[in-house]
């Protein structure tokens, strides 16, 4: 297609996706990790709350799993199914054999500690993949990015960390950490121009 063949393009287009899911994923999973029994109990039952630790565990696959869909996809459309493939059945064969060790002595938690760290696996081989490839682009949002991110993402951590000690309900303080996330990425001028361009377009729209 016009996009995968113009490289260039590919490369603008990718890094505004990344920084985005970079963006979005963060505090998505900081309020699962510290909500985790509120949301347990929410959805099952406070019958279910020793189960939360494990839901504390997949909180991790939401920094992971959108950044390794998007990584295969790009490799996908970029004819190299057959790096993907080879990732994915090296990563199947590692899951598969962590299961059998782990099981046995840690149980269910093992089976979401396996997942995890199969998932971190395999969005690592993908990008070695990537990076290998000259018909890639360069895709990473840059250190800076990255940094402001994170910053933003321990105050608000602190933030919640904080918050979780006061009687306030689960969806005032879902909502409190994302404003707190929202103006730190502001603040520290996480977004550039066009990201400000992009993000009045859909608010526009909607």
């Amino acid at each position: 297609s016009r996009i995968t063949s113009n490289k260039n393009l590919l490369q603008s287009i990718s890094i505004k996706i990344m920084k985005t899911i970079l963006v979005c994923a963060v505090p998505a999973a900081l309020v699962l990790f510290a909500m985790f029994e509120q949301i347990i109990s929410a959805v099952y039952g406070p019958g279910f709350k020793g189960s939360g630790a494990i839901l504390r565990i997949f909180a991790l696959m939401l920094l992971l799993s959108p950044f390794t869909r998007f990584i295969l996809t790009l490799l996908n459309s970029t004819g190299m199914q057959k790096k993907a493939a080879a990732a994915f059945l090296f990563t199947t064969v590692f899951n598969i054999v962590l299961n059998i060790l782990l099981i046995p002595l840690y149980g269910a938690t093992s089976v979401a500690v396996c997942f995890v760290a199969s998932e971190a696996i395999f969005l690592l081989l993908l990008l070695r993949a990537a990076r290998g490839s000259q018909h890639m682009p360069c895709i990473s949002p840059g250190r800076e990015a990255f940094k402001k991110v994170a910053f933003a993402g321990l105050v608000s951590a602190a933030l919640l960390a904080f918050l979780s000690l006061k009687a306030i309900s689960s969806a005032v303080l879902a909502v409190l950490v994302t404003l707190m996330y929202t103006a730190m990425l502001f603040l520290l001028r996480a977004f550039d121009r066009s990201d400000l361009r992009l993000i009045r377009a859909v608010l526009r729209k909607r």
